[in-house]
């Protein structure tokens, strides 16, 4: 059997085609769709010992007490949003994981 993807534009929705006499019909499924297949989700961050380790592409470890503030939190974001590796997903599950850590309101703003 032999696929070939292709994708029309017109409503975001990629195809697979299936080269298989004995298939029925076109599996699809939507680029939102492809893109939860390969979610990570906030099972790859291990806290111990003073240390966030973020699991998802290999051991990625900071050290909790260079996070003293909001505004280290900040930084850290951004840094970790230039690896290629981070998507928006595990960015927001480092800001979540490290504020219930240090006891932060997610929803007070300062």
């Amino acid at each position: 059997m032999t696929t070939q993807p292709t994708t029309n534009d017109s409503n975001n929705t990629m195809h697979t085609i299936d080269n298989n006499p004995n298939n029925t019909g076109m599996d699809f499924m939507t680029v939102s769709d492809m893109l939860n297949l390969h979610d990570p989700d906030a099972s790859g961050i291990t806290i111990n010992a003073g240390w966030i380790t973020l699991n998802w592409s290999y051991p990625y470890e900071i050290k909790l007490s260079r996070i003293r503030d909001r505004g280290d939190l900040l930084k850290w974001t951004l840094h970790l949003a230039e690896k290629t590796w981070m998507t928006s997903t595990c960015l927001h599950h480092f800001i979540s994981a490290v504020m219930d850590v240090k006891g932060w309101d997610k929803h007070q703003v300062e």
